[in-house]
């Protein structure tokens, strides 16, 4: 009976550590608090344009940025994708610099995030944040 009663204790502890693991995973795009985002038209992978044509430092638009990493969606397995749209610094709270390809999708349809830290790996929107973004994309 003890031994069922330590089974189940690990089963439990495991059980946890996995899922704050994987909570973790969900928002791993978003370090700390957004404290500017700028966008630049891509020259392609492996060249990042740091010609911004648009830095976003107002409130609602890094909280729609902020809503944008949180939940963004992890996609498994290899990414095989055309050249970039757009390329996209985000600079957090604690000093952080992140970069990452943008793929705007049309209106209906999800956006591309990719870090370009780890092009193996793509983060899509909701189409409701894309259509979100085309707008502030269309605005500048």
């Amino acid at each position: 009976m003890r031994f069922i009663r330590v089974i189940s204790f690990i089963g439990i502890i495991l059980a946890s550590l996995l899922l704050g693991c994987q909570s973790k995973q969900v928002n791993e795009l978003r370090a700390h608090e957004i404290t500017s985002v700028s966008i630049s038209e891509s020259a392609g992978f492996s060249n990042f344009n740091t010609e911004f044509f648009i830095t976003y430092e107002d409130e609602n638009s890094l909280a729609f940025f902020e809503q944008l990493f949180t939940h963004a969606k992890k996609e498994q397995g290899v990414a095989d994708m055309a050249d970039p749209e757009y390329d996209m610094e985000v600079l957090y709270s604690n000093g952080d610099r992140h970069t990452y390809y943008l793929w705007a999708g049309s209106p209906g349809n999800q956006s591309v995030l990719m870090q370009l830290k780890d092009t193996h790996t793509i983060y899509t929107t909701s189409t409701e944040q894309t259509l979100q973004l085309l707008e502030m994309l269309d605005g500048n």
